[in-house]
């Protein structure tokens, strides 16, 4: 952070850091959005980090619903940022990554993703954070049937459905 924060090489190191769930980790990616000088730096830091956070989210809900699964990943994220987790504002964090992916679509949705561009990368993200989560309703898909007769899964609100997406490439 001392010596490269301000090299355009680093938009590599940040896109790598989306698996990394450590403050040291975060530190770097907010050190990269609020000190390099190159948008395309900022624009990966932002979608990293609000990915990384979101995951952290997940991690953090996990370890809540089972104690046991709090001290495995304490083995894998430390006893500080297990800790963390735990003791977060999950709504606070899930704000700040809505944040950051709406601030990626504004003003660096031009830069390339493995995902195509950082802008479709980050409204996907932003759609499953508000539209795919547990407890909200999901949104409607209209196909076939494995007979071929239309349906949507409006039509089974209120039942159970079990739905099994798969592809042939």
């Amino acid at each position: 952070m001392r010596e490269y924060i301000e090299s355009e090489k680093i938009a590599t190191v940040v896109q790598s850091l989306v698996y990394s769930y450590t403050a040291k980790g975060n530190e770097l990616m907010r050190a990269a959005i609020d000190k390099s000088p190159h948008p395309e730096v900022k624009g990966q830091a932002s979608m990293a980090l609000a990915q990384s956070l979101q995951t952290q989210v997940r991690l953090a809900e996990t370890m809540r619903a089972d104690p046991e699964q709090a001290e495995q990943y304490e083995g894998f994220l430390g006893k500080e940022m297990t800790q963390h987790l735990l003791n977060a504002d999950l709504k606070k964090i899930t704000k700040e990554s809505e944040d950051l992916l709406e601030r990626v679509i504004e003003k660096y949705g031009e830069f390339q993703h493995w995902r195509g561009t950082l802008g479709k990368a980050a409204e996907g993200a932003l759609f499953e954070i508000r539209n795919l989560a547990i407890g909200k309703v999901a949104p409607d898909i209209e196909g076939e049937d494995i007979d071929g007769a239309k349906l949507k899964l409006s039509d089974y609100r209120g039942k159970v459905v079990v739905l099994d997406f798969w592809g042939n490439w």
